[in-house]
């Protein structure tokens, strides 16, 4: 959490959020966690979006997941 405060303190580099390594970050961060009441917490799977959307890696943001019957994969 430090880092994504970090990047919005008024002495962080001009343009740092804007990079697309630090919006991947934001995108991931924002689809896996949440904070309530001050704590980080992770999100229930029923909250997170669907494979075909969601950010699987940050190695590979063109990665997503998908289900055909009982086979699930990632790729």
């Amino acid at each position: 959490m430090r880092l994504f405060e970090a990047d919005f303190d008024p002495s962080a580099p001009h343009g740092l959020n804007s990079l697309p390594e630090v919006q991947v970050l934001w995108q991931m961060w924002a689809e896996h966690f949440q904070r309530a009441g001050g704590a980080v917490r992770r999100r229930d799977p029923k909250d997170r979006p669907p494979d075909a959307r969601r950010l699987l890696t940050l190695y590979n943001t063109d990665a997503r997941g998908s289900v055909k019957r009982d086979t699930m994969w990632h790729g």
